[in-house]
């Protein structure tokens, strides 16, 4: 278990292809207010559902279908699409 100042870095492979996109799911309601949608990540606690790797879009959506079934009948789930990169920093 880390210490309360210890950040531990995992490093495994980069296995993706460029990031030229990001998805990102998210909740509607009817007023169309937004919030993205997060699941449960072991120690992190919720993280939001937001990917690059398409190979984890396809496993996000078949989690998303099935938190939808949990979702309140005013809401409804929604994939977004960003499509434009801006390289912000680099170090």
């Amino acid at each position: 278990m880390p210490k309360d100042d210890e950040i531990i870095v995992a490093t495994p492979p980069n296995d993706g292809p460029p990031v030229d996109c990001v998805w990102m799911f998210v909740s509607r309601d009817e007023q169309g207010r937004e919030n993205v949608c997060g699941s449960l990540m072991g120690y992190l606690g919720t993280q939001p559902m937001i990917t690059g790797n398409p190979r984890t879009l396809e496993l996000m959506t078949t989690l998303a279908r099935e938190m939808r079934k949990q979702l309140p009948p005013d809401r409804t789930m929604h994939l977004l699409k960003f499509t434009n990169r801006e390289e912000v920093e680099n170090w």
